[in-house]
């Protein structure tokens, strides 16, 4: 049996989409026949933190620092607050112990580790951008003599600069088979490595909704009827809308204070706020609600997948470089429901109310989930 090492942003992920995306790439390729684990690979510390600082550039690290101060008075203010943070992390910090995984390895030990494999695999979620960049991201690792490919990389970005595209330019040479999960990536990457690139479906759509109803665990205190207002970003004014919108026909369930710190909002306009949800309760969550409502890639990739009715919202602006919002737009285009991607709330009171067609979103589905599995069956095996 062959042996297949994954190298993704596992080590320490307090992200649900993170860490059911590990899962569910190395689930589906334990379910070819092959041995896979995750190799718990992370930089070096010094190193990380200067190639963050560089990439997010000076407005947005002091933004990120100012965030994690005002958390911390926060956490002062109210000790009931950091048990329940404390609380969540505990969740994600299980699911992810529970996932086969190797010991830690940083970039002086990567060599020695990857030999134990026959095949690598990088991928997926936003291994590819700029600020998580390292050659290992890309499988650039001297010495390593197996198969080298990506499932689903994700830059993160629809434009990169001369210099990042000489980067990538430099270290993806060497794969054998490159996939991404975007098409703007795709377009980029085979201008840039004159390569053939596919874009393929993030691999949490490789389990079929049948296997995630399974999965899915209740988590405490839900009422039968509800909406998830599930955002990992500042947006106060959305947030308000979709309370006022439902808060007096069901609650509206969060699950507050995710990413960018504390967020006074999450509370103010929310009827219940979760903290004891790891990866299993937060797919439940998505699984019995009424509506999703969020910022998330994969929030909005398991309400599609999962068939419930979505409406995604924009995560930073149009204009920042930075912005993520290309995932999202690339996948509801896909699905034909890119009408469900909300830059002008305007339109929302209108359209709340409409379902969306799942017999022809899960045609165009179909399709793609089978390209995907074809893609990861050929790749492993040439």
């Amino acid at each position: 049996m062959k042996k297949v090492g994954i190298i993704t942003i596992y080590h320490n992920n307090r992200n649900y989409g993170g860490l059911l995306r590990s899962y569910a790439l190395r689930q589906s390729i334990s379910n070819l026949g092959y041995k896979c684990d995750i190799i718990d690979y992370t930089q070096n510390a010094a190193s990380y933190k200067f190639s963050r600082m560089c990439n997010l550039g000076l407005k947005r690290t002091f933004e990120v620092v100012r965030n994690k101060v005002l958390t911390k008075i926060q956490y002062r203010r109210r000790p009931a607050l950091k048990e329940n943070i404390d609380l969540r992390n505990g969740c994600l910090h299980s699911f992810e112990a529970s996932i086969p995984h190797t010991a830690t390895v940083h970039d002086d030990g990567i060599e020695a580790k990857v030999a134990e494999y026959d095949i690598l695999v990088c991928g997926s979620d936003q291994i590819w951008n700029p600020g998580l960049w390292s050659p290992t991201m890309f499988l650039d690792i001297p010495k390593f003599g197996g198969k080298r490919l990506s499932y689903a990389a994700s830059i993160g970005r629809n434009q990169l600069t001369t210099k990042e595209q000489g980067y990538i330019s430099k270290h993806a040479q060497g794969l054998d088979h490159i996939s991404v999960r975007e098409k703007s990536a795709e377009n980029m990457l085979r201008q840039i490595l004159k390569k053939e690139v596919a874009t393929v479906l993030d691999p949490t759509f490789l389990i079929d909704s049948d296997e995630w109803n399974a999965f899915a665990r209740k988590p405490e205190g839900v009422p039968e009827k509800y909406v998830f207002s599930f955002f990992l970003g500042d947006n106060e004014s959305t947030k308000k809308m979709i309370y006022d919108t439902f808060s007096k026909e069901m609650p509206v369930i969060t699950i507050p204070h995710l990413q960018t710190g504390f967020k006074a909002e999450d509370e103010k306009y929310s009827t219940i706020q979760l903290y004891k949800v790891g990866p299993r309760e937060w797919v439940w969550l998505i699984l019995n609600a009424q509506a999703v409502f969020t910022d998330s890639f994969h929030g909005t990739a398991f309400s599609i997948n999962l068939n419930k009715e979505v409406f995604s919202f924009p995560k930073g602006s149009k204009e920042d470089k930075q912005s993520i919002n290309s995932r999202l737009s690339d996948l509801l285009k896909m699905c034909g429901i890119e009408n469900r991607f909300l830059t002008d709330c305007s339109t929302f009171k209108n359209q709340v109310h409409e379902k969306i067609d799942w017999i022809s979103v899960n045609e165009k589905l179909d399709r793609e989930k089978r390209a995907a599995r074809d893609y990861l069956i050929k790749a492993l095996s040439d």
